[in-house]
């Protein structure tokens, strides 16, 4: 009776083990087999997702072409190898770009969204004219016919003044929200001691000095109505003076007997 007992027990255990193994190598079956459909997978997709498409938005200053360029995909690049971060890193060395956004479109597209800086006004440096942007930045050299209008910041080294560089973009961007800049053909903005910054706007002479730019231009558009119902002439003046916050000083040209 024990012996049978025994013999029933040992063919418990035998079939118990025979399972465990047979579960054991279904899981290490299925398991090969993923990873041989996941190879062949990412071995398919290698070869099945190239380049075929460059979207490109934002830009209004660098060209489309020359945006590609500077990317660096060649024809038929896989989309699953291209790395954005290099993209990004490649865009972000143009002092042009200020942000980028990348998003891949499969099953071919790249698309790239850029942030461009704003040119502000040109300033001199070195001998050469430059575009720079409201951070100070030089984002180009201008050669040739390509000069747009621009307020020109003009007698003050980039490398050395660049706090009084800063001024006088400051005084831009005052020009622009006061619709002074739009209106005027010529704007020339340099620094003179002991007057601080001046500017030449179509040959009128006006000393701003420093700080509270809104102030000293709306005084200005409110002493050329009061000039002109005088009946005084722009080119009978020699300079205004806005630097001192209650006077205005006008000083009219000598005339010469």
């Amino acid at each position: 009776m024990r012996s049978k007992n025994h013999r029933k027990q040992s063919a418990y255990w035998h079939g118990e083990r025979l399972r465990i193994y047979l579960k054991r190598a279904a899981i290490v079956i299925s398991l090969a087999g993923l990873l041989f459909l996941s190879f062949f997978s990412i071995k398919f997709a290698i070869k099945a997702f190239p380049v075929r498409d460059i979207k490109i938005s934002g830009n209004h200053y660098i060209s489309e072409d020359k945006l590609k360029s500077k990317i660096g995909i060649s024809k038929d690049e896989n989309l699953f190898k291209v790395s954005l971060r290099d993209i990004e890193e490649k865009l972000k060395a143009s002092a042009w770009i200020k942000g980028v956004s990348l998003r891949k479109e499969f099953p071919a597209t790249l698309r790239v969204k850029v942030e461009e800086a704003i040119p502000k006004a040109i300033v001199e440096s070195k001998g050469n004219l430059y575009l720079i942007d409201s951070d100070s930045n030089l984002l180009e050299v201008l050669g040739g016919d390509r000069i747009p209008f621009l307020p020109v910041i003009t007698g003050i080294d980039f490398e050395k003044n660049k706090a009084v560089i800063e001024e006088a973009l400051k005084l831009i961007d005052a020009l622009n929200e006061k619709g002074i800049a739009g209106e005027k053909n010529s704007i020339e903005i340099y620094a003179v001691r002991p007057y601080g910054i001046v500017m030449n706007i179509d040959d009128k002479i006006i000393r701003i000095g420093y700080n509270r730019y809104n102030e000293k231009l709306q005084r200005w558009k409110e002493i050329e109505v009061e000039l002109r119902d005088k009946g005084v002439m722009p080119e009978n003046i020699d300079y205004i003076d806005l630097r001192f916050k209650d006077s205005v000083i006008v000083k009219p040209l000598k005339v010469v007997e």
